[in-house]
């Protein structure tokens, strides 16, 4: 009988003694798309292009690629800039969101427009209106009529 009790309690010292997983750690954190827009606004204010590129789909990517390489960190254009977000209005229907915004920075208040892609769970920057002109429209038409 007192050895049913020894192993019991071999078997409670070992459980107290064995690593304990945080679950706080372990949990992934899902950005609102307001939350997403803003802290990917603050990596771009900061010339992070790093971290911005991981918040943004391949489509992005693409796009700020080529800003890192205007603005690295040799660049007299390199300046760090500080966006405030006045009004914020998302609206997201499925896996995809448009956020219309009024932002200010050093120079000016206007409204700029993100759009986001619901991947794997998590939101990422799919574009912003500024990525997608009507004259990048008019050369890829121009570009398929060479083909």
């Amino acid at each position: 009988m007192v050895y049913k009790y020894f192993v019991f309690f071999l078997l409670i010292t070992a459980c107290q003694n064995s690593p304990q997983i945080d679950d706080k750690k372990s949990e992934v954190v899902v950005l609102s798309p307001e939350e997403t827009i803003k802290k990917f606004q603050g990596y771009i204010d900061n010339n992070d292009f790093t971290n911005a590129i991981e918040m943004s789909t391949s489509d992005m990517e693409e796009v700020l690629s080529s800003l890192s390489n205007l603005f690295n960190d040799d660049s007299d254009e390199s300046g760090i800039t500080q966006t405030t977000f006045l009004q914020t209005n998302c609206t997201t229907k499925e896996n995809t969101a448009v956020c219309n915004c009024r932002l200010r920075d050093e120079y000016e208040d206007y409204s700029s427009m993100f759009f986001l892609k619901k991947i794997k769970g998590k939101w990422l920057i799919d574009r912003t209106e500024d990525s997608y002109s009507d004259e990048d429209e008019e050369m890829k038409i121009f570009d398929t009529e060479k083909k």
